[in-house]
C-alpha cells in the first residue's frame, strides 16, 4: 500500500515475490527456510496469491492518484508484474499447473533467471530452459548474469568473451524467434567487487577498465 499510497506503483514495474525458494539438496527441492518451517510448502503459493490480492485492491483503491478510473479504465500499469526468481533454474524441472497452484490460478507473471554461469556452460541448455518458462509465463528476465573465467593463462580473458558473445548473439536469437525476454541484469561492475573475485566474472577491471567481454556483449 505504501508504494501505491506514494505515487510509485507506475513506477516499479515487477515484484520478485519469491525468491530462492528451491533447494535441490532437500527431498522435496524446497529451502528450508523460516517459511517453509512455519507455514509449509503452501507459503509459495500464498505469498503470491497475496501480492496479487493486494495489488488489485490497492490499484483500484488508489487508481484516481494515477489518473485512472477503476470503473472504466485498464490498471495494468499500476499492477507491477509479478515474479519467481532463482539460481540453477536450467536444470528445475516444470511445476504442477492445474488449479490451486501458483501456474494453474494465473497468480505469477514472470520469471526470473539467474545466470551465474562460466566460460564451459552449455548455453542450449540454458536456452531450452529460456523457452520453457516463457511458453509457462508472460515475460522473462535474467537477473544475475556474470560469466566464471574456467582459466588462468593468457587466454582467459578470451574464452570469457567469447563466451558472452556466443550467449548474448544465443539471446538475440531467441527474442527475434518470440521468447518475450524484456530484461538482463549483470550482477555486478567490476570484478574485485564481484562475490566472484576469484573467477573474474564481470566486464570491467578493478580500475574500470573495459575487458574484452565487454567489447564482445556490445
Amino acid at each position: 500500500e505504501y508504494t501505491y499510497r506514494n505515487g510509485y506503483a507506475d513506477i516499479i514495474y515487477a515484484w520478485d515475490v519469491v525468491n530462492e525458494a528451491c533447494d535441490e539438496s532437500q527431498p522435496d527441492g524446497l529451502r528450508n527456510s523460516y517459511w517453509y518451517q512455519i507455514i509449509g510448502p503452501d507459503y509459495l503459493y500464498y505469498c503470491f496469491l497475496y501480492a496479487r490480492e493486494a495489488e488489485v485492491l490497492y490499484s483500484n483503491q488508489y487508481a484516481s492518484l494515477y489518473g485512472l478510473n477503476p470503473e472504466t479504465d485498464d490498471l495494468s500499469s499500476i499492477q507491477p508484474k509479478l515474479f519467481y526468481n532463482d539460481y540453477n533454474e536450467w536444470v528445475v524441472s516444470r511445476s504442477p499447473d492445474g488449479d490451486g497452484t501458483i501456474y494453474g490460478d494465473g497468480l505469477i507473471d514472470g520469471i526470473g533467471m539467474q545466470g551465474h554461469l562460466d566460460d564451459t556452460q552449455n548455453i542450449e541448455q540454458y536456452m531450452t530452459a529460456l523457452e520453457k518458462y516463457d511458453a509457462a509465463v508472460d515475460e522473462i528476465h535474467i537477473t544475475e548474469l556474470d560469466v566464471g573465467c574456467t582459466g588462468s593463462d593468457a587466454n582467459a580473458e578470451f574464452y570469457q568473451a567469447k563466451f558472452y558473445y556466443d550467449f548474448f548473439a544465443r539471446l538475440i536469437e531467441e527474442v527475434k524467434g518470440g521468447v518475450n525476454l524484456t530484461s538482463v541484469t549483470i550482477w555486478g561492475l567490476t570484478d574485485d567487487a564481484s562475490w566472484r573475485t576469484d573467477v573474474n566474472p564481470l566486464l570491467f577491471n578493478g580500475d574500470l577498465s573495459k575487458k574484452p567481454a565487454f567489447e564482445a556483449m556490445v
